[in-house]
């Protein structure tokens, strides 16, 4: 089963790339990492069994440590760098 680490999880662009994945059918774990909470149930996909953990990109330790407690076969990037 793939194990996918998403970043910028509560961003809007995941909900779509979650819906995608759901409507592929393809069964996956999912665990999305960003600074805020998403804004929507991550029950709306059990396909994908989704988790979040809150996780600033810049904690190099918290970021390793994800990693290999996790163990992602593929990771998408969807985090941005906040302006200003």
């Amino acid at each position: 089963m793939e194990r996918l680490l998403i970043t910028g999880f509560s961003g809007f662009v995941s909900r779509h790339l979650l819906e995608y994945l759901e409507s592929e059918g393809g069964a996956a774990e999912v665990l999305g990492v960003s600074r805020t909470d998403p804004s929507f149930p991550l029950e709306a996909f059990p396909l994908l069994r989704c988790r979040f953990k809150r996780l600033d990109l810049l904690d190099k330790e918290g970021v390793l440590e994800l990693l290999s407690s996790y163990r992602p076969t593929a990771i998408v990037h969807l985090a941005s760098r906040r302006c200003c």
